[in-house]
């Protein structure tokens, strides 16, 4: 490396361990184990990575033929992984979905941290959900720079893969996981056989949907 063989790492558990260590620290989202320094070396180096989570990660620093030894804390913004909880647990299109995240330094004040659901593309540019014209403002469950969780609500209007995007105060989208909402994709539209239907004929209508069930009901 830049800096005769000195490496860093960052775990999320206030943990140090040795390189090849059988049960090594976990490390921080984003970030590489054993990663190098760039230079100039000699009284300073540096590395930059790009945490993909929020969370308290200890900087650890090993000089060349050493051991890792804890330098620092890092308190990072962010959500704690790209998973939340929604609630009720059985939902489909057209309800009110309850979703909450959990994470560090959460800035939920008005204009502060953001969410977004998108059907398609990058967390920075991608396609908004269908009904979900705008991005959230304004997170629950109070108004704070130091939460734990953050708090929103959702109603999709078609059924479909949704991905929730976060984007921390004065930082980056992140791409959380993707939900997948039963329900007819087009909320208006939908075929007949015969088209057009006929009176005293059998008509088969045919909604397009996005994980139905034959336990759905039309009426």
């Amino acid at each position: 490396s830049g800096s005769g063989g000195d490496y860093v790492k960052f775990s999320s558990d206030g943990t140090c361990s040795t390189m090849g260590d059988p049960n090594p620290s976990p490390l921080a989202l984003g970030t590489a184990a054993d990663m190098t320094l760039f230079g100039p070396g000699g009284s300073s180096t540096y590395i930059t990575v790009t945490f993909q989570a929020g969370g308290v990660f200890t900087l650890c620093y090993m000089q060349s033929q050493g051991s890792y030894i804890a330098l620092g804390i890092s308190r990072t913004r962010g959500p704690a992984d790209t998973t939340y909880v929604v609630s009720p647990t059985v939902y489909f299109a057209g309800i009110l979905l309850n979703v909450t995240i959990a994470g560090y330094f959460l800035n939920t004040s008005y204009l502060g941290d953001q969410m977004k659901w998108i059907t398609s593309g990058s967390c920075s540019s991608g396609t908004l959900a269908t009904g979900q014209g705008v991005v959230n403002l304004d997170l629950g469950p109070t108004n704070s720079t130091n939460s734990t969780i953050a708090l929103s609500t959702v109603s999709f209007a078609v059924g479909g893969s949704y991905v929730l995007c976060y984007l921390p105060y004065q930082g980056g989208w992140l791409t959380l996981d993707a939900l997948a909402v039963p329900g007819p994709t087009f909320s208006t539209s939908f075929s007949t056989v015969p088209s057009p239907p006929l009176a005293t004929v059998m008509v088969t209508f045919t909604l397009p949907g996005f994980g139905l069930s034959p336990e759905d009901v039309v009426q």
